[in-house]
């Protein structure tokens, strides 16, 4: 048996000899293991977490034993981060907003006396760290605790009510930097020469030639990179929508995917999480606004639409299922002034 099941550095998690990792857990008196389908262990954690909060919710007296507002935001972490369809990125989202709640908010609080000044302050604080697309992720949380509560009958108003959401700055696609400074960024995180400085600069390369969202890239095996064309999928975090898309070698990709490539080369092309923090400096020491590592996703858009490439073909390149409806709100007005552009070569009669 003890051949058959290994103890791992993380609790309620057993690895089976085939590699697989298992919740193992009492929960209400009886013991359960299942199988968490995953042979990584970062994921096997999120599943287990998701797997455990709604079956200690269904216990016997869960649902009439909301006492504090504790009590409410344990039920609400178990039904969201319960959800089956949840990708495991999701998930880990998901876990990271409640632990921020559990932190924030006054959790031994009855829930009747957490008031609405109660909760201003806490949107205060909350919006003044954080940016508003957390902070809006939070808020509706919070609210659907309230709700909880007020479903309980322990209380008939929402404390939450006169908060407003915070107002979220769209990118400025205009305003990115040219490919040509890209360039210059990749030059300048490499001229750091640190432990991951040229793994960093290839990344950054490789994310805005490819389009690519950083969780695909970082899932891109060389077993994908074909002839002329790349398979995104994503791996067992999967792409948005669990569905693979191609997107043909352009030379500035095959340029970074060749310099990185070494004789029977195979795994994943990258090991880093983001180049987040080296994008950052870089741009710091060049003086040129911030530039967040999903803006190489918009600059691949961008530099495609400004060489010719229409709305549809982009947005099958970048995994879009809606025929270039998304595309076209968020890139249809440099299509127009590039239109224009081309038009003025025309001349007169």
């Amino acid at each position: 048996m003890a051949d058959v099941w290994k103890s791992v550095r993380a609790e309620n998690i057993v690895q089976h000899s085939s590699g697989t990792y298992y919740l193992q857990a009492k929960v209400g008196g009886k013991k359960i293991r299942r199988s968490l389908k995953t042979k990584d262990l970062r994921i096997a954690k999120i599943k287990r977490d998701a797997a455990l909060a709604p079956l200690r919710a269904a216990l016997p007296g869960s649902a009439d034993a909301i006492k504090s507002l504790g009590d409410a935001l344990a039920v609400v972490e178990a039904r969201e981060v319960g959800k089956a369809h949840l990708k495991p990125r999701t998930r880990e989202y998901y876990v990271e907003l409640f632990r921020i709640l559990r932190e924030t908010l006054p959790l031994d609080r009855a829930a009747t006396s957490f008031t609405s000044d109660d909760a201003e302050r806490w949107w205060r604080d909350t919006t003044k760290s954080r940016s508003a697309t957390q902070s809006n992720n939070l808020l509706r949380l919070l609210r659907h605790t309230c709700g909880v509560i007020v479903k309980s009958g322990l209380r008939f108003d929402d404390p939450t009510e006169r908060l407003k959401r915070m107002r979220v700055k769209k990118t400025a696609v205009e305003s990115l930097p040219s490919s040509t400074m890209v360039d210059q960024l990749v030059a300048e995180i490499r001229s750091q020469r640190k432990a991951h400085s040229e793994a960093q600069a290839r990344l950054v390369e490789f994310l805005a030639w490819s389009g690519c969202r950083i969780g695909e890239a970082r899932q891109v095996m060389w077993s994908d990179v074909g002839a002329d064309w790349l398979t995104v999928h994503g791996g067992e975090e999967g792409t948005k929508g669990n569905e693979t898309r191609m997107v043909p070698i352009n030379a500035r990709l095959r340029a970074v995917i060749e310099a990185m490539r070494v004789p029977g080369a195979s795994g994943r092309l990258f090991h880093l999480k983001s180049p987040r923090e080296a994008l950052k400096g870089a741009c710091r020491r060049l003086g040129i606004p911030h530039m967040r590592v999903h803006d190489l996703r918009h600059l691949f858009a961008t530099v495609a639409i400004e060489r010719g490439v229409d709305i549809p073909t982009l947005a099958k390149w970048l995994g879009h299922k809606d025929g270039g409806v998304l595309a076209m709100k968020t890139y249809g007005h440099l299509r127009d002034e590039h239109s224009l552009a081309a038009a003025k070569l025309m001349g007169g009669p």
